[in-house]
């Protein structure tokens, strides 16, 4: 398959993260915590996170260094057919505005992790980290649902630690609670970690350890959003 994205997205992303730094530094007291965490590393890292917000994605990189050595930011997104049920959205989401930002779409029902995956292990080939919200869509209830394993084969397939985020309120963050200026927006970074996965193991088993490894990951933001 061929190279399918392009030009990192640094100039895009500066751009928004002045604006969202603004805004919800102003408007929803903005605060990150746990970047210490990530002492010693650098790119390429996998951010993986809740997903509660449209805005989640910016975010991410909003509360990292304009000049950050995590980046080039990029993003795991549907393809442009699951968006054609959704409004105005179909026109912007998964496309070049999409791409623009640095968000790649994923090739479903290959039932090939390698296939399936190719634009992003690409991305992490060549340094640039990526920010995925396992749970596959926004969350209806402001719950963690489960996490789908294909974080999980990426860092495998790629050797790149992944690094457990937590969003929290910004599920439901509307106009009105936006400019009530009462929300206290927060994101923290836990530790990053390695999968470790052995090498003489079935490719049944190695699909079972990652639902599993899937599960523990959950659990690992879980425990970010425990703490106080």
């Amino acid at each position: 398959m061929k190279k399918l994205y392009f030009l990192p997205p640094v100039i895009t992303q500066w751009i928004i993260r002045l604006v969202t730094k603004a805004i919800f530094s102003t408007l929803c007291n903005l605060k990150v915590r746990g970047l210490e965490n990530l002492s010693g590393h650098k790119a390429p890292l996998i951010f993986v996170a809740n997903h509660t917000s449209e805005w989640d994605g910016p975010l991410i990189r909003t509360v990292m260094p304009m000049v950050s050595r995590f980046g080039p930011m990029f993003y795991m997104s549907m393809s442009k057919s699951f968006y054609v049920k959704s409004g105005w959205r179909k026109h912007i989401y998964g496309g070049l505005i999409f791409k623009i930002v640095g968000a790649y779409p994923t090739f479903y029902g290959l039932k090939d992790y390698e296939k399936s995956l190719y634009n992003h292990i690409k991305i992490l080939e060549d340094k640039g980290s990526i920010t995925i919200f396992p749970e596959g869509k926004k969350t209806e209830s402001g719950d963690v649902g489960n996490f789908k394993p294909g974080v999980i084969a990426l860092s495998h397939y790629t050797n790149t630690p992944i690094v457990p985020a937590y969003i929290k309120d910004m599920y439901k963050l509307n106009k009105k609670a936006f400019f009530s200026r009462k929300r206290k927006v927060e994101i923290k970074f836990g530790t990053p970690y390695s999968i470790d996965i052995p090498n003489n193991l079935s490719n049944d088993e190695i699909i079972s350890l990652y639902k599993e490894e899937a599960k523990k990951l959950r659990q690992s933001v879980l425990e970010l959003a425990e703490k106080s």
